[in-house]
């Protein structure tokens, strides 16, 4: 990680986010607008995108609210404690649907039958 006039540069790397992690949690709460880009930066990641991955393979592929196996899963951060060096146990694999539901009220949507 390097900064230069403000600017952060981050190597797309996981001990790179860590540094990126440990920089922020010294620092003020970044403006909303910078923080949305920065995690979108991060979601968009190839670190990001191996570590879902990882989620996905360790539940099977299959949905952990309903049991769905699907073709659009997603890794859902169940804490934020460790955001940009999330540990495996931090992540949950989700389907659209129960992912779209963790984000609106917070649940998740467990179908019984």
């Amino acid at each position: 990680m390097d900064i230069k006039n403000g600017i952060v540069a981050i190597e797309d790397t996981p001990e790179s986010w860590r540094k990126f992690a440990d920089y922020l949690s010294g620092k003020p709460k970044l403006p909303s607008a910078v923080w949305k880009k920065v995690w979108k930066l991060y979601m968009d990641s190839k670190t990001w995108e191996a570590k879902a991955n990882r989620v996905k393979e360790r539940d099977n592929f299959q949905c952990q609210g309903c049991g769905t196996i699907s073709v659009q899963l997603n890794a859902h951060h169940e804490t934020y404690v460790r955001r940009f060096c999330e540990k495996l146990e931090d992540l949950l694999t989700l389907c659209d649907d129960c992912h779209r539901g963790t984000h609106k009220d917070g649940l998740i949507y467990i179908k019984l039958t």
